[in-house]
């Protein structure tokens, strides 16, 4: 009998502490996950001179308000030449081109006289909801020949909020808006974030300074609270677990 409960007991400790474990184990896994789920970002890859496929990413952090628009700013300093956007039900889009004057000339010495400016997507229904993400794909003409692309988005919400995923990381941590960064050829395949990056400037044949809204909307910290939660909750349940076994040994 008494080697009966000594099992029992052993069999309850093991139980809570994979309970603990597994606890713990969510908690990291949403705190690590939780920081990137929570930005625009682009994924895609890209080669110099060739054409590329991109795809953002677009979550709503909002708990109340669903995501209505998107516009997507394309470098100056990097040219693309022409995009196309896939078509996407429930949304409209639009392609902003200007010519170059004089054109552009890139590090492999060609020239591009008209780039893609600005890509503009509007919800014609009801959006991204709340909790939700969705995807934007455009296809792209030639890549210039540069390590990476910076391309600022904003993202607008129907409660008339405006966030700009539009900041440049230049140090250990992150920035809280991070624009998305696409990492073009070598650089691609070398250990980076697809967001916050600095860009690698070529020639520029003139400058393009968009105005920017003011807007704010981070969902990390409420994930990342969350996850601590999940983590401090299977604790307490594991001590609890063990206590009692302890009891009825």
């Amino acid at each position: 009998m008494h080697q009966h409960n000594h099992a029992r007991a052993r069999s309850a400790r093991v139980g809570a502490l994979t309970i603990a474990i597994a606890a713990l184990a969510t908690a990291a896994t949403l705190l690590v996950a939780s920081p990137a789920a929570a930005h625009v970002h682009v994924e895609g890859e890209a080669s110099p001179g060739e054409p590329a496929t991109l795809t953002f990413r677009v979550p709503t952090e909002s708990d109340s308000a669903s995501t209505t628009g998107l516009r997507v700013e394309f470098p100056i300093d990097a040219p693309i030449p022409t995009a196309r956007v896939q078509s996407k039900p429930g949304w409209t889009s639009e392609i902003v081109t200007e010519r170059l004057d004089p054109p552009a000339t890139l590090r492999d010495g060609s020239t591009i006289a008209v780039r893609v400016v600005s890509i503009t997507w509007t919800a014609t229904g009801a959006g991204i909801a709340p909790g939700e993400f969705d995807t934007f794909v455009v296809s792209t003409g030639a890549i210039p020949d540069v390590d990476e692309i910076v391309l600022p988005a904003t993202q607008t919400y129907d409660d008339g909020r405006v966030v700009e995923w539009s900041e440049v990381g230049g140090g250990s941590e992150e920035p809280q808006h991070p624009a998305p960064v696409l990492l073009v050829g070598a650089s691609a395949d070398s250990p980076h974030s697809s967001d916050g990056g600095h860009a690698s400037a070529s020639p520029e044949p003139g400058a393009v300074a968009p105005g920017r809204s003011a807007g704010a909307s981070d969902a990390a910290v409420p994930i990342g609270i969350a996850a601590l939660a999940v983590g401090v909750a299977g604790v307490a349940l594991a001590v609890t677990a063990l206590t009692r076994s302890r009891r009825r040994a």
